[in-house]
């Protein structure tokens, strides 16, 4: 709210004389014109930098109803100086026009008005009027972007987020005071984060980059702050986890966990095929963008041949399909064909544990994201 407050100041006293002339007996006054009693009515009560103070005069009072001159002083006030020595603006008129100060800077603005009848007569406002500029505090948004995973929304790990001051239109470094803005940046990382092995780097005045070397809950905050005393912030808290493992997602044809699929001898080779892969960093097909951040899946096929126990990689075979030539075979032949998924991560997390003669293996138990498929193929 802004304050507008009313400055007593010292009044000149009006001497109203009378004349009393004696004459026959009789006695005369003589009246003295009375000058008018000043009055500022507030149309608009701006209070911040850009917007305008309205006035007039129309609450001054004249008994002898005569034709008013109205003379209107602004001055700007630095500090809390008693005087104010920085005109702004003056204007005369009438009680009716309106009187107008622009604020431009966070100084007070005080304003007087003075009200001259046609007779002469002179009068100040009772008290200057005082205005108290307020300060806009920044306003401050921040954009979180970066690679996430689709089951758990969570930032993945090792993996770069970008920290950038949302704008939204406006100029770095100020606000809508026009005043400078200075921004601080504080991380907040997880317990066993090392200040070594994670990355929080500046990129120009406008953000940073945070590459975090640890799973867990971790948070940002940005405070601008002014120079008049305005202060905003902004925390953004962000998840991470690990790279979540690839899901084998279409694959043709679609494997029968207990079936087998009949490939005629007269038919020719037929091709078993992964159409894609689920997978944030390494999905299959691979981005169609050029975008070095991301890769693609890579695959390993394994065969069982008809009256074997185990299954045995076919070594160096990377590709997304194979095909099988029933004339390798005879008919009433069952042969098993595996493949199996990976991504970018290695370790001994990701080897799938499930037994050799499971069709079908996750790493996450009941997320029925697969990375083994395996087709059971009779020649006919």
């Amino acid at each position: 709210m802004v304050a507008i407050v009313f400055k007593p100041r010292n009044m000149r006293s009006m001497l109203v004389g009378s004349l009393m002339i004696a004459a026959g007996g009789c006695f005369f006054t003589e009246v003295v014109n009375e000058a008018p009693v000043a009055g500022i009515r507030v149309i608009t009560n701006a209070q911040y930098i850009g917007e305008t103070m309205v006035f007039d005069a129309t609450k001054t009072v004249d008994d002898v109803k005569t034709q008013l001159t109205c003379e209107w002083t602004a001055w700007r006030c630095e500090g809390d100086a008693p005087q104010c020595s920085s005109l702004v603006d003056t204007m005369l008129g009438d009680i009716d026009d309106r009187f107008e100060v622009l604020i431009e800077g966070h100084e007070r603005i005080e304003v007087q008005l003075r009200v001259t009848d046609e007779l002469g007569a002179t009068r100040l406002q009772p008290d200057l009027l005082s205005i108290d500029v307020q300060n806009r505090a920044p306003e401050v948004s921040l954009q979180v972007t970066g690679d996430k995973e689709g089951s758990t929304n969570a930032y993945i790990l090792h993996r770069p987020i970008n920290l950038v001051i949302d704008l939204d239109g406006g100029e770095l470094g100020t606000d809508a005071d026009g005043d400078e803005v200075t921004y601080t940046w504080t991380l907040f990382p997880p317990p066993n984060s090392d200040v070594t092995t994670r990355g929080f780097e500046a990129v120009g005045d406008e953000g940073y980059i945070l590459t975090p070397d640890v799973s867990g809950a971790w948070g940002v905050e940005l405070v601008a702050e002014d120079q008049f005393g305005g202060r905003a912030s902004v925390r953004r808290d962000m998840f991470v986890g690990p790279d979540a493992p690839p899901c084998l997602q279409a694959l043709d044809p679609i494997p029968d966990p207990f079936g087998f699929y009949l490939v005629e001898s007269s038919d020719g080779p037929r091709s078993f095929s992964v159409l894609s892969v689920l997978d944030v960093l390494d999905p299959f097909p691979g981005p169609v963008a050029d975008d070095p951040a991301i890769g693609e899946s890579t695959f390993r096929w394994f065969l069982k041949e008809p009256g074997a126990s185990t299954f045995v990689e076919i070594d160096g075979y990377t590709q997304e399909s194979y095909a099988v030539d029933p004339l390798a075979y005879e008919p009433g032949d069952r042969l098993e064909l595996r493949v199996e998924v990976a991504d970018r991560v290695r370790g001994p997390e990701r080897e799938l544990g499930c037994a050799d003669n499971a069709r079908t293996c996750e790493l996450v138990a009941g997320s029925m994201c697969y990375q083994r498929q395996t087709w059971g193929v009779q020649i006919q």
